[in-house]
């Protein structure tokens, strides 16, 4: 059969090659597009954590006023459930929070975390007394019932 220039033999390789830089262009655009989205969900909950902080300093400062304290060890988030209320409210964040441990004097939170799954930012203070915001995103990998729990050695 004649080539009369109608028809171009297909080399098996350079098709095999374009496709392979295809397929890994698409998987380099979806990873970096999925990092971009969750970078930027990391930075809303770093945002609604300041101002977790933030309002959690402002209700110090009114209990302070008072000459009240508004921290209390026996609940899950450290403040009393008043000031919580009033730290939720200043903030109008979604998420829970901890109050790890606060300056003696002043009473300003020293370590907090904020979490609002999947994403978790822990506040605290490094050597120079510098704000320090960690952002983490974390993902459930293993869930354990009560049924299942007695195959898992201690």
């Amino acid at each position: 059969m004649e080539n009369n220039g109608r028809f171009r033999r297909i080399n098996g390789w350079k098709t095999l090659a374009v496709l392979l830089i295809v397929v890994i262009a698409a998987g380099a655009i979806s990873f970096t597009g999925i990092f971009l989205i969750w970078r930027a969900e990391g930075h809303a909950a770093l945002r609604r954590a300041r101002n977790v902080w933030l309002s959690i300093r402002l209700t110090k400062i009114e209990y302070y006023a008072d000459g009240t304290d508004m921290y209390d060890v026996r609940r899950v988030s450290g403040l009393k459930e008043h000031a919580e209320q009033q730290a939720r409210k200043l903030s109008m964040a979604e998420g829970d929070f901890i109050v790890l441990s606060h300056s003696g004097e002043e009473g300003l939170p020293t370590a907090m975390i904020y979490y609002e799954d999947p994403y978790v930012v822990y506040f605290h203070l490094d050597e120079e007394e510098n704000r320090q915001f960690d952002v983490y995103r974390g993902a459930k990998l293993v869930q354990v019932n009560s049924s299942e729990q007695a195959s898992f050695p201690e």
